[in-house]
């Protein structure tokens, strides 16, 4: 009885796994290392970002945050997600503290030599290698 009760539970878990991945669920991809394309210190003309910068390197993403100064972080992953609109679609993760191991997340869309970030449509980041 329990060895059947098994194969029902394990066939529905592939089941699902099976449905997750048509839904797209499966397709991002674990990018070891930042791709090339994407490393450099990206810049805005934008109103009120003009002293503001992302610089992303392999092993670290820094923010430049004007007469604060910068805060780096320790780059965890970056992941590629496949977008609707061809562009590459990437999110980075970092630590934010190493005492509690807290995470941040940037997702950013990148064009040809540009970058935007999601939650930012209108600001447009160019690189500067």
């Amino acid at each position: 009885m329990r060895s059947r009760i098994f194969l029902v539970a394990l066939a529905l878990v592939a089941a699902g796994l099976v449905a997750l991945r048509a839904c797209g669920g499966g397709q991002e991809e674990l990018i070891i290392g930042v791709p090339p394309e994407l490393a450099g210190t990206w810049r805005t003309d934008a109103p009120g970002y003009s002293d503001r910068y992302i610089e992303i390197a392999e092993q670290e993403i820094a923010f430049g945050q004007g007469e604060e100064g910068e805060a780096r972080y320790a780059l965890l992953g970056v992941v590629r997600i496949p977008d609707a609109d061809g562009r590459a679609h990437y999110s980075l993760r970092y630590r934010i503290d190493v005492n509690t191991e807290a995470e941040g997340r940037l997702e950013v869309l990148l064009g040809a030599a540009e970058l935007r970030i999601p939650s930012q449509p209108g600001i447009l980041w160019t690189v500067q290698r």
